[in-house]
């Protein structure tokens, strides 16, 4: 290649495994690029030039996936249900990657290598990047292999609901499904009709995209309240279409609440304490947990982006038959990207 000054930047397509000046390509897509020579106008000592690589689409569902991203800007549009998996570039201390993801679900992006890490996760954990068309860089900060990155996860919010009350009897099973006081119920379903999600009780959605990353529950119940072997339940679920016809639905985090030595939540330590059955949320002695949802983030989603339909959701709460007499109450709160 000749050398020539640039004014501007130029375009070509690259397809599969085309190699140019400093990166290898594994997809197909468009890159906008400047040729590094002795003198570009405008510039001198130029080492790198800003690739922008569109169109791109990932690949499987885990770290086995063959859509690597390159050094540039990088933009998702093909990130559907059965393929949403991408890795990062061989890492290089202080190269940065940007990446967008204009599909219809969350992109995970797997370290580069096997034992690889992103942020605070774990050892080969991808990071979650929702579809929400801005942009996120990943900065490489340890090499060699396998490699280390930080990026700017988005911000945490939380949807804090009011508090519900149940009625319930010793002796006989509550359950109650349902968002408000008003709208609680005794069953609950989702399927399809014509098309189109079914739902029985009260759900709801949100008018944007939003990824559950913690469930909350503060309670009035105490440890007195349930024999030793019972439990209190409560959960998160969501419905969703799987496809032009089909809707999935079903539990996605759940909170067991009980009175023994197998309770994995928290009891509160600090507020006042009325007189049993009638402690309020938050007095001491009363349980509340925390749970974080599992790794698949396509059920835990609570509203726009989905692949074929908005996500809906609602809660459930059972009411073990052994547990004492008294108006239960709960307090949900839902963290969310």
């Amino acid at each position: 290649m000749s050398d020539k000054k640039i004014t501007e930047l130029e375009t070509i397509s690259l397809t599969e495994n085309t190699l140019f000046p400093i990166v290898t390509l594994g997809v197909t897509g468009q890159v906008n690029y400047a040729t590094i020579l002795d003198s570009i106008e405008g510039s001198v000592n130029v080492s790198d030039a800003l690739y922008t690589v569109t169109n791109l689409s990932a690949n499987t569902t885990s770290d086995s996936t063959t859509s690597i991203m390159s050094y540039g800007v990088n933009v998702f549009t093909g990130v559907t249900s059965s393929n949403y998996a991408t890795k990062l570039p061989q890492p290089i201390t202080g190269k940065t990657l940007r990446v967008i993801n204009k599909g219809s679900r969350i992109l995970y992006i797997y370290p580069s290598n096997i034992g690889g890490k992103i942020n605070n996760l774990p050892v080969d954990v991808p990071a979650e990047l929702p579809p929400d068309g801005k942009v996120y860089e990943f900065v490489c900060i340890v090499n060699p292999l396998p490699g280390e990155w930080t990026w700017d996860a988005p911000a945490i919010n939380q949807l804090v609901f009011d508090e519900l009350s149940i009625s319930h009897t010793n002796g006989v099973t509550t359950n109650r499904f349902g968002v408000t006081q008003g709208g609680l119920s005794a069953s609950s379903s989702a399927g399809s009709s014509g098309g189109n999600i079914s739902l029985t009780g009260e759900w709801a959605t949100e008018s944007f995209p939003a990824t559950t990353t913690r469930l909350k529950c503060y309670t009035n119940i105490v440890a007195s309240d349930l024999p030793s072997i019972n439990k209190i339940t409560t959960t998160l679920l969501t419905a969703y279409k799987t496809n032009s016809s089909n809707v999935t639905s079903g539990q996605r985090i759940t909170l067991d609440f009980r009175g023994d030595e197998y309770y994995n939540g928290s009891v509160s330590a600090i507020g006042s304490l009325t007189p049993s059955p009638n402690q309020e949320i938050g007095d001491t002695e009363t349980l509340y947990y925390i749970n974080v949802p599992f790794s698949d983030s396509t059920q835990n989603q609570l509203g726009t982006g989905g692949e074929f339909s908005n996500s809906y959701y609602t809660f459930g709460i059972f009411i073990n038959s052994a547990a004492i007499t008294k108006t239960y109450k709960f307090k949900f709160v839902v963290e969310y990207y």
